[in-house]
């Protein structure tokens, strides 16, 4: 009877522990990442066959959870926080272009078209050149406004990148301290694993994490190691890397790709930061100054040399290093040049020609120029020069993170969002794309009204780049110069060219509200480039892009959502309080422990008749 009174001691402990877990859950119903909690109960091992039971055994208290289920739930996470930061970046470039029927660029644009439409009727009405002037400012105005707007919503992007990498090392290093406390106990404190789990859910907020939980703690952020228990925790930084432009006039055989002769004129034009140009004719022109190439003190070139086929790339490098008119924004060399370890350059041999090397003295994006390069035989034959489309250099920003200087491939989160919108040549930077339509934009309306050509048959010769190579006899070149620069930002409008329109240049003018034909890929505009239209096609063109753009991330979003969501309520029926369940659970044990109760009471009368009997 003594060992029945053990056996239901033993049952009224477990019940009376099982109450208390219960009172627990339903206590921390509410609490932030807690996972209810189960009491392990077990059969008290038997001493021997003849015993029939030793009663219940009390184990640990364990939390309900699924790490397989909870680690696909932060990559879903992430991805929706990815897609989510992308849906909130192209909403605000949304707003910038958003338009009404009497605002926004497009009415600007017609008003301009209406203003040359205007002045047509009536060329020597100063009201009305008064009005084109304005409407041609506020076209400048509201291209430059636009492309700004999205720089803005770049340093906005660029803040937000620094500020959620602290946090997310901050997340790391709370990781580690709680690794440091769990470290310290032999039995794995249940709220601190809570704790742990809600900080890497945090974190799966800002980037893609896998985590190791078999041995030692090992945490990994884009497949590098970012936590390795409480020991090893590594920070996460942001690095910006700027490329600057370089345009190599060469072929494959590192030889010079001009292939200019004597009788040949080279002209040299930056289309942007204040247009300029100069002309050299090869066998003509000669050396203005004494030409040391590589600085060492040594004249390569004498002043009063003749510039010819052995010398022009020398003396073209010369030319614009040493241009008064030129902005110290670019620097020319005869061939590339190498750097030493002390970081000096060291120069190919400046005693004969090599090729044509024009570098940005600003590195990055903000550093970029538009270098052309006409050459015109003695017969009148007109080739634009192009650079090598593989072995020059576009200015770029780069900006990405890294842990122990090892770039982290980050495949989600809204650091991933951040990142791509701010690295220039990422296929999937919305912000360049959309800068890069209007710097086509306003690189077509700088051509295609600053010169033309006017064919016998009423037709034009539309643009700066297709007169400047029209082989027509006796043609005459129509300059206007209304619009100049390369691109959005060197754009500006011209103020004396409004007062020099003849009729004929009206004329031409009017014709580009309904030209549909207009190439802006840089092309001449002869009506062969794939992407040919009007300037308000393309305009529009772009706002369905960009609207196109955020609906359709806006759909993967709503995906994502769904996903995340069903994996989530998966999850939460799973570890969440269930107040009902809890109840009945209460309920069970409470009608155990009265049973146990019972059992004591009934064993005390047993062993009281007992005595009684002795007595």
């Amino acid at each position: 009877m003594i060992h029945s009174l053990h056996v239901a001691q033993s049952g009224l402990t477990a019940s009376k522990t099982s109450v208390e877990n219960v009172m627990n859950n339903i206590s921390n119903e509410n609490t932030p990442g807690y996972k209810k909690r189960v009491v392990e109960l077990s059969e008290s091992e038997h001493v021997d066959s003849r015993t029939f039971g030793r009663g219940v055994s009390v184990g640990d208290t364990k939390r309900i959870t699924d790490m397989y289920l909870y680690d696909n739930l932060m990559k879903e996470n992430s991805k929706q926080m990815y897609y989510g930061e992308l849906s909130t970046m192209l909403g605000d470039i949304e707003s910038v272009f958003y338009e009404t029927d009497t605002s926004g660029f497009s009415s600007d644009l017609d008003r301009y078209f209406q203003a040359v439409e205007d002045l047509r009727s009536n060329p020597h009405n100063e009201i009305y050149k008064n009005n084109l002037e304005n409407q041609a400012r506020i076209l400048v105005q509201d291209l430059q406004n636009l492309y700004q707007e999205i720089e803005d919503r770049a340093v906005v992007a660029k803040t937000s990148l620094y500020e959620d990498i602290e946090t997310v090392n901050n997340i790391l290093v709370d990781i580690g301290k709680i690794n440091e406390q769990i470290g310290k106990r032999l039995v794995e404190p249940n709220d601190l694993l809570d704790k742990r789990d809600a900080l890497e859910q945090e974190l799966s907020q800002y980037v893609d994490i896998e985590v190791d939980r078999t041995l030692d703690y090992e945490l990994k952020i884009g497949g590098l190691t970012a936590v390795r228990y409480n020991t090893n925790i590594h920070n996460v930084k942001v690095v910006e890397e700027y490329q600057a432009q370089k345009d190599k006039y060469v072929d494959d055989l590192n030889t010079n790709n001009v292939g200019a002769v004597n009788g040949d004129t080279i002209t040299i034009r930056l289309n942007n930061y204040d247009a300029f140009e100069f002309k050299v004719t090869l066998g003509t022109d000669t050396v203005a100054q004494d030409i040391d190439a590589d600085g060492n003190g040594t004249v390569e070139i004498a002043a009063g040399t003749i510039i010819d086929s052995t010398n022009y790339i020398r003396a073209l490098s010369a030319m614009i290093n040493s241009h008064e008119d030129i902005p110290p924004i670019i620097k020319a060399y005869n061939g590339d040049y190498t750097l030493d370890k002390d970081g000096n350059q060291v120069y190919l041999d400046q005693n004969s020609d090599h090729y044509l090397m024009i570098e940005s003295t600003i590195p990055g994006e903000n550093g970029k120029f538009d270098l052309e390069i006409i050459k015109e035989t003695a017969a009148g034959v007109k080739d634009t020069i192009e650079k090598h489309p593989i072995k020059s250099k576009e200015g770029l920003d780069d900006v990405h993170v890294e842990i122990f200087d090892e770039e982290l491939v980050i495949s989600s989160g809204s650091v991933k969002a951040m990142v791509e919108n701010l690295t220039t040549d990422s296929e999937y930077n919305k912000f360049s794309v959309y800068q890069e339509k209007l710097d086509q934009f306003a690189n077509a309306l700088v051509d295609i009204t600053h010169s033309y050509i006017s064919n016998s048959d009423g037709t034009y010769v539309y643009g700066k780049r297709a007169s400047d190579l029209d082989e027509t006899v006796g043609s005459t070149v129509n300059k206007l110069a209304i619009f100049e620069g390369s691109d959005v930002k060197s754009l500006r409008f011209n103020e004396d060219s409004i007062s020099k329109l003849r009729q004929a240049d009206i004329d031409y003018l009017a014709t580009h509200q309904w030209k549909d034909d207009i190439g802006f890929d840089g092309e001449p505009q002869d009506g062969s480039s794939d992407r040919a239209t009007s300037f308000s096609k393309f305009y529009q063109t772009l706002l369905v892009q960009i609207s196109g753009d955020k609906e359709a991330n806006d759909f993967t979003l709503e995906n994502q959502e769904a996903v995340k969501e069903s994996l989530q309520n998966s999850y939460d029926k799973m570890v969440k309080v269930d107040k009902d369940e809890e109840m009945l659970n209460l309920i069970k044990f409470q009608a155990a422990y009265e049973a146990n109760a019972k059992i004591v009471t009934v064993v005390d009368e047993m062993l009281q008749t007992i005595l009684g009997i002795k007595r």
